[in-house]
């Protein structure tokens, strides 16, 4: 059946690229959302006169209503204002009438899927609930902008030559398949794409181009997606047998055929190469404006599509379009591309002139690309004989080379295969006919993979490395480090075999495994892992390429946490510099360099350069990946901890808690970031003197962390270092034992991995003698106190008068409470001429003024997951949430 709301039967109502129906926007039920006012696009295009004003001062839940963009059969979509926060959304609700226990629950499902994406490409969820009066909703980001069709006909740039014309819809293409792609990698595959779906927001510049400053492409309406670990029991009413859902003319054959158990990635590739011809022909591959369902229906699974232009086919860039093409519309899902970030490495590849991956190349394919990218030494060649005649010799050499170069990527679209459908295999473990109702969790999934993997001794070693690092890699973002190691390690033995120590498979595996140890606090080993990848890119890729821009910040982010700050800002401005010239001074990628640099500017007391720094990129950051992107968690934590810093106590509170619901919203309640997020909602509790609320907080970090990382982790050092420091303060017998505890597993921690004579050592020291101290213990106390206070005197001096001068106090009252006179004016001579001062910052996060907070916690940087923050190798644990 069709979908309610569109149909697809009548003829001359069949959607192209010529745009004769409306659109669904974000609404899976309401394929005529309109532009509010012709200067102000919004959801999508459509006719202006078809809008409707909702009446005045009407209000569903915490939304005002401003304008009504569209609605379907089933249900309304509305402009709105959220009262809190404050912004203008598009509110989806569902009409009274149709509000039966399937549409409430397509609805609901809609949403479910729309919380598990965060993506720049993706149009964001913000909420979704029901009124208390019962009215069913969820708000979205409103995006403002032009359908993919309406896009491509006001920007024809017919004055460009025609490859720059077709790269410039390529680079807007490559944009929709990231999306796309990310989308399939969280488990959800979109089954209606269409340039309906899509929408382009316009940059202030005109060019459209994946590197630099990029025109916006929006993915919308997932009310016919389909999850591949469903929730319930059964198929949902999107993935009920013989059921025909989405939009003809972009149907895969085994979608239009309603068999909806057939339906996976590889339907939204087809889409994706029936959107991909348009964009380039300018009409569908299949002649569907006079036919029937069943008319339609055969021609999709029977007939070939028709050629690219010859206009187009006959230039080097259309020869290669024309096989990609081609086989993204097989009508064998077996013989597709069996992703969609295949699809998007072959166009990759043939707008960079290399050879692609959908066709044996032949030598007369091999020689065209080499001509292509060499054309002004093929020229020169035919000048003259004799360069003509090096210059076959030079061919044949090339050839051999070139057939080397082919032989590797056939190979790498082999393997991509064989894990593309090891992992869609284990997607199916999740489906509700083989799960049997059960819920299967991610982790759950990961193990089910990971014991294949080991079981299978018949599996491609190439294919093994690939799986080991892909599974091993998620452990980490989980958070299971421990589990993830010995598959990362694996994944590198293996590569290291086959392809030696120096190749490229083994600097990605030595990136993978920095990152990992970033995550599970071992700065040094971070640090050799990186510098081992850098010294093979370096060598294989040249000096500056994005891998090892990502490789300087990974390596500057390890030396910040060991205190190297004068190295790691090198490192940092190294790696900025070469983002700039690579992607532009304008482009988003810059982030995570310049936040870094923000936070070394906070080091040097620079407050209002880093907070000025930062306050800039959560506004790009905003702009560009949306508001629930984990970029915009980090940079929220980091304004927070210059507030804090500054004594701005309300104000870097209020920042935390964002950070804390954004981050709890997107990793759940038990990610070792929640509990960093608490650190340092507790450390501002203990600034302002709620020293119980403090170590409640403390407590639940505690409770998170002590599962999740090593002892020797910072984030769990800080943790037991500040929550014993409050602990003390409350005083009690209770509290002091169990400081005692947290304060002696915070020194040996920083034994076993700081330096000897680090200042964070000594100050653990005094604390814990401090404790001591407090419990009448003087014997065990003094050595404590009196071998930290050198090193303290001489390391923050008058940089933090207010610990000298706390450190100097328990000295005086040791020697007070042994009776040892001399010993105690000694100490108190130096009290007198210390004086009390005001604490200064010893750390990018602030220090304890006077019997406040010990040091601020360490962040951690969400994003290493995302694809927008890829390769940004940013650090899990900073002073502040590293890039």
């Amino acid at each position: 059946m069709a979908r309610d709301g569109e149909s697809p039967l009548p003829p001359d109502e069949l959607p192209t690229l010529a745009g004769d129906s409306a659109p669904s926007g974000v609404d899976s039920d309401a394929p005529t959302l309109v532009h509010v006012d012709a200067d102000a696009p919004t959801l999508a295009a459509g006719s202006q006169a078809a809008a409707e004003a909702a009446p005045a001062r009407v209000k569903i839940g915490n939304y005002s209503i401003l304008g009504r963009l569209g609605e379907g059969g089933m249900g309304v979509v509305y402009e709105a204002m959220q009262e809190n926060p404050h912004r203008v959304v598009a509110l989806k609700i569902i009409r009274d009438a149709f509000a039966g226990a399937q549409a409430v629950r397509m609805f609901q499902r809609e949403a479910q899927v729309l919380g598990r994406l965060r993506h720049p490409g993706i149009a964001a969820i913000y909420e979704s609930g029901r009124t208390p009066d019962g009215q069913h909703f969820f708000a979205m980001e409103l995006v403002r902008g032009l359908r993919l069709d309406e896009y491509l006909r006001q920007h024809a740039e017919e004055d460009l030559p025609q490859r720059a014309r077709v790269r410039l819809r390529l680079d807007l293409f490559l944009l929709l398949c990231d999306a796309v792609s990310y989308a399939h990698q969280r488990g959800v595959i979109h089954r209606d794409l269409k340039p309906a779906n899509v929408l382009v927001q316009e940059p202030e510049t005109k060019t459209v181009s994946i590197s630099g400053q990029a025109a916006a492409v929006k993915v919308l309406d997932f009310g016919l997606a389909r999850l591949t670990e469903e929730e319930g029991e059964g198929p949902s009413p999107a993935t009920l047998p013989g059921a025909v859902q989405g939009t003809v003319p972009y149907m895969s054959p085994e979608q239009v055929r309603g068999q909806s158990e057939l339906v996976d990635v590889r339907s939204d590739v087809y889409a994706l190469g029936v959107m991909l011809y348009e964009m380039l022909a300018g009409e569908l591959p299949y002649d569907l404006r006079r036919a029937s369902l069943l008319d339609a229906a055969r021609i999709i699974s029977e007939t070939p599509p028709r050629p690219l232009p010859a206009a187009l086919a006959k230039t080097p860039i259309g020869r290669d379009l024309s096989v990609i093409v081609r086989k993204a519309l097989e009508k064998d899902p077996q013989q597709r591309y069996q992703s969609v970030a295949a699809l998007g490495e072959d166009i990759r590849r043939a707008c960079d002139d290399r050879p692609i991956l959908a066709q044996p190349p032949s030598s007369m394919y091999q020689i065209r690309k080499l001509v292509a990218r060499h054309r002004v030494g093929v020229a020169s060649a035919a000048a003259v004989i004799a360069l003509l005649v090096m210059f076959a010799v030079g061919m044949a050499i090339a050839a051999r080379r070139i057939a080397t170069q082919r032989d590797r990527a056939n190979r790498s679209a082999q393997v991509a295969q064989q894990v593309s459908g090891f992992l869609v295999n284990l997607f199916q473990a999740s489906n509700p006919n083989q799960a049997r109702g059960k819920t299967v969790t991610a982790r759950e999934l990961l193990d089910t993979g990971a014991a294949s993997i080991q079981k299978d001794r018949a599996m491609d070693p190439e294919v093994k490395a690939s799986l080991l690092g892909t599974i091993g890699a998620a452990y980490s973002s989980l958070g299971f480090f421990k589990t993830a190691e010995p598959m990362l390690q694996a994944s590198l033995a293996v590569r290291t075999r086959l392809f030696g120590s120096g190749s490229k498979p083994v600097a990605d595996s030595l990136r993978d495994l920095g990152l990992q140890a970033l995550a599970r606090g071992d700065d040094k080993d971070a640090v050799q892992y990186y510098q081992q990848a850098l010294a093979i890119d370096q060598r294989i890729e040249g000096p500056s390429n994005s891998d090892v821009a990502a490789l300087l910040n990974g390596i500057g982010t390890a030396l910040y946490q060991r205190g190297m700050l004068p190295e790691a800002q090198s490192y940092f401005q190294r790696s900025l510099a070469m983002r700039i010239k690579l992607d532009g001074p304008d482009s988003p990628k810059l982030i995570p360099m310049r936040a870094n640099l923000a936070e070394i500017a906070a080091t040097q007391k620079n407050y209002a350069v880093a907070a000025s720094q930062f306050q800039k990129d959560l506004e790009l950051a905003d702009k560009v990946y949306g508001p629930d992107a984990p970029v915009v968690s980090q940079l929220e934590n980091n304004l927070g901890a210059v507030m804090f810093i500054e004594k701005k106590y309300d104000q870097a509170e209020g920042y935390y808690q964002q950070a804390l619901a954004l981050n709890r919203k997107l990793l759940g309640n038990q990610h070792p970031e929640i509990g960093l997020n608490l650190a340092n909602i507790a450390q501002v509790q203990d600034a302002k003197g709620d020293l119980a609320a403090a170590a409640a907080t403390f407590q639940q970090a505690l409770q998170i962390l002590s599962a999740k990382v090593p002892a020797t982790d910072y984030s769990l050092r800080f943790v037991d270092l500040n929550l014993g420091s409050v602990l003390v303060r409350l005083g009690g017998t209770k509290n002091l034992l169990t400081a005692e505890g947290l304060l002696r597993t915070a020194l040996t921690a920083d034994e076993q991995t700081l330096p000897a004579g680090s200042w964070d050592i000594a100050d653990v020291q005094s604390e814990f003698g401090g404790c001591l101290l407090a419990q009448g213990n003087l014997r065990a106390a003094e050595p404590l106190l009196v071998d930290s206070f050198p090193t303290l005197q001489a390391k923050l001096g008058a940089n933090d008068p207010v610990a000298i001068t706390r450190a100097l106090g328990r000295l005086v009252a040791l020697y007070e409470g042994l009776h040892q006179p001399a010993q105690a004016r000694h100490y108190a001579q130096l009290l007198t001429g210390a004086g009390p001062g005001v604490a200064a910052p010893r750390h990018p996060l602030g220090a304890r003024p006077g019997r406040g907070p010990r040091r601020p916690r360490p962040g951690r940087g969400v994003g290493q997951g995302e694809p927008q923050m890829r390769g940004e190798l940013g650090d899990p644990r900073s002073a502040f949430s590293h890039q």
